[in-house]
C-alpha cells in the first residue's frame, strides 16, 4: 500500500526483513491507500518476538490500515502500533493510538515487547485528548506536548487492548526516544525534555533541567532524561 508516492511531502511506512546472509526475505509497504494518506505515513521503530512477528510502531494520516480488534480503528495525525506475522503476509493487530483530527495529534517514536508479546510504546503527543488509564502517573498533559508510555496487548480486543497508557512530561515540551522493558515488565524510557518541571526522583541524579535558561534557542535548550516506570 503505497501513499502518494508521486507527492512531494507524502511517504508510506515499508517493513523489510533479511535473512542471516543478508538476503530479501520480504518488504512491504505499510501505509494508506493512494489519496488517503493526507502528510503519509512513518514507521519509526521495530521489534521481533520470538516467532518472528514484527511489532512497528510511528505515526500515520487516515487511511491507515487497522484490524478489526483495534483499540482505536481510525487515525488521522496519530501513532500507531501493528503487528505483522513473520512472513509479512498479515496484520495481525494494527491500532492507532491518539487524538485524531491534527497532524502532530502523537507519534510513537519506540516499541519494546515484554515477555508476555505485549508491545511498550513511547513518543510524543501534543493533545489532552491522548488516551491514557485509570492507573496513569500522570492523566493529563502537563505542557505543550509530553512524553508518553503505553502498553498494548495485541492477544485483547477493543478498549480491553490498551493496559496501561500515561503522559510523562513538564510544563512544556518533553519526547520519549527510546524504550527497553526488563524481565519484571518495568520500562526505562529516554528522551528530552525542555521543562523545569519534568518529573524527577529524590533519588535523581540531576534534580534540574540545567539548560533551561537557553530557552528559545532551538535544540540547544534539550537536556536528556532516563525514567524507570513498574
Amino acid at each position: 500500500q503505497s501513499t502518494c508516492p508521486s507527492s512531494p511531502g507524502c511517504s508510506s511506512g515499508v517493513v523489510t526483513k533479511l535473512d542471516a546472509l543478508g538476503r530479501l526475505s520480504y518488504s512491504t509497504y505499510l501505509g494508506s491507500p493512494i489519496g488517503q494518506g493526507g502528510f503519509g505515513d512513518n514507521v519509526r521503530s521495530i521489534a521481533v518476538d520470538a516467532n518472528g512477528e514484527a511489532y512497528v510502531v510511528g505515526h500515520a494520516n487516515g487511511g491507515f490500515p487497522t484490524t478489526s480488534n483495534a483499540f482505536q480503528p481510525s487515525c488521522d495525525g496519530s501513532s500507531f502500533v501493528a503487528k505483522l506475522n513473520a512472513t509479512g503476509t498479515a496484520l495481525l493487530y494494527s491500532t492507532c493510538l491518539g487524538y485524531e483530527g491534527v497532524e502532530s495529534g502523537a507519534a510513537a517514536y519506540a516499541v519494546a515487547l515484554d515477555t508476555t508479546g505485549r508491545a511498550y510504546l513511547t513518543g510524543m503527543t501534543g493533545n489532552n485528548a491522548f488516551p491514557t488509564t485509570s492507573d496513569a502517573f500522570q492523566p493529563t498533559l502537563n505542557g505543550n506536548a509530553s512524553a508518553f508510555l503505553s502498553i498494548i496487548d495485541p492477544a485483547l480486543s477493543g478498549a480491553a487492548s490498551l493496559v496501561y497508557s500515561t503522559h510523562l512530561g513538564g510544563e512544556v515540551d518533553d519526547s520519549g526516544n527510546a524504550i527497553a522493558v526488563d524481565a519484571y515488565g518495568n520500562a526505562y524510557i529516554t528522551g528530552n525534555t525542555i521543562s523545569s518541571h519534568f518529573p524527577v526522583t529524590a533519588n535523581a541524579y540531576q534534580q534540574m533541567n540545567k539548560q533551561i535558561s537557553c530557552f528559545g534557542n532551538g535544540t540547544q535548550c534539550n537536556t536528556a532524561f532516563v525514567a524507570k516506570l513498574n
